[in-house]
């Protein structure tokens, strides 16, 4: 693992001085420091404002940072973040010195308060002024058997965890790529899923599938015979392995929509997925229906054997499925209608508008984008109108 220091230069607010970037990458051991000129020294004392994670491995990382403006309760601010005060150097520069002993992502931002602020004794943070929050990548160190390895030395072949049987079949898949010159295993999903049975679809994200475990008993059980079948493969064949979590997308079984539907994308709390419900419905129905050699214009059923029946198939959803549906009227409006609509609705608020400059030209019924697209185009005629 090399140690590097890398020299961060901050603008007169404390941002990073590339714009441009967001995220900024760097490896385990690295270390950047700091440096600040800005006018605002003269009246202001800068904090450096970072990451608990960086300290605590296990923390969790933020997302969110302060704003300005506003004051902080440093106990409350504590459980999150720690404050650097930093050090003034010779040349009159505020400097800071990072160190990044893990992996991760991590936040920092530099916060200005009153320039009298003593942190030891302190126990609000009134954040004046605020830099920019920027957000630091760590890439993690990679090792195969002790030797660590650079990412771009891996050479990754992906295998389908639904095709791989039981685990005691594993070994032999790895070794054909091993000694094929694979290093590097990336498994899909192998948690417990959904009622669907989509690999994609996740019913506990922190809980092995049973399917590959035959003859094991508890969560706990499997995870160690995973552990140790991964450290096996390692040492007898050099290889290691990636598994996708999947946080972003889950089973409509599981445990946490139950409790809270809405933290998922639904047509009541986003309306505007119903024409992609709708879809998705349909497509369902037509595989119903062939599963069941209900398809009149299949009557192969669910088996597809070649390149001609794959054709067909999608020649149904083309000509048959999706005409049917009449997506294209979700994003339609009736103009009429819909001035008609926001005519009363500024009315009964008590705004009034002369009749003539209501109308708006025949050719206007278009697609569009969403409402404020017709609200913005009828201000604009207003506007014009005015002058």
């Amino acid at each position: 693992m090399t140690s590097e220091i890398h020299l961060v230069q901050l603008h007169d607010d404390g941002s990073f001085l590339n714009k441009k970037e967001r995220v900024y990458f760097f490896n385990v051991g690295n270390e950047i420091e700091l440096q600040l000129r800005s006018p605002n020294l003269k009246q202001l004392r800068p904090l450096l404002l970072l990451d608990i994670a960086l300290k605590k491995k296990d923390a969790r990382t933020r997302s969110d940072s302060l704003s300005e403006g506003t004051s902080y309760e440093l106990k409350a601010l504590h459980e999150d973040f720690t404050l650097d005060p930093g050090h003034i150097a010779a040349g009159g520069e505020w400097i800071w010195n990072v160190k990044f002993p893990h992996s991760g992502r991590f936040l920092l931002q530099i916060v200005w308060t009153e320039i009298d602020f003593d942190l030891s004794k302190a126990t609000n943070l009134q954040a004046i002024k605020v830099g920019r929050p920027e957000f630091i990548v760590v890439e993690p160190v990679l090792k195969i058997n002790g030797q660590e390895i650079s990412p771009l030395a891996l050479s990754l072949q992906t295998l389908l965890s639904r095709c791989l049987g039981d685990l005691s079949r594993w070994p032999k898949i790895v070794g054909d790529a091993a000694r094929m010159g694979y290093n590097c295993i990336h498994l899909t999903p192998i948690q417990t899923l959904g009622d669907s049975g989509s690999l994609y679809a996740i019913r506990d994200q922190l809980e092995l599938n049973p399917a590959y475990f035959s003859g094991v008993s508890g969560p706990a059980e499997r995870l160690k015979q995973l552990k140790a079948f991964v450290q096996e493969m390692e040492k007898k064949h050099g290889i290691i392995f990636f598994v996708d979590m999947v946080l972003n997308h889950t089973s409509i079984n599981s445990t946490w929509i139950l409790e809270d539907p809405n933290v998922c994308y639904t047509t009541k709390n986003t309306p505007e997925l119903q024409s992609a419900f709708v879809l998705d419905k349909a497509l369902r129905d037509l595989n119903k229906r062939l599963i069941e050699n209900k398809e009149p214009d299949y009557p192969k059923g669910s088996i597809v054997e070649n390149a001609d029946d794959v054709n067909r198939i999608i020649d149904i959803i083309q000509h048959k499925v999706i005409p049917g549906l009449k997506l294209e009227e979700y994003f339609l409006y009736d103009v009429d209608q819909f001035l008609t609509q926001l005519k009363a609705v500024l009315q009964k608020a008590g705004i009034k508008i002369p009749e003539d400059e209501v109308e708006l030209e025949s050719d206007f019924n278009i697609y569009v984008s969403d409402r404020s697209f017709l609200v913005q185009k009828f201000i604009e005629k207003k506007k014009k109108k005015k002058k």
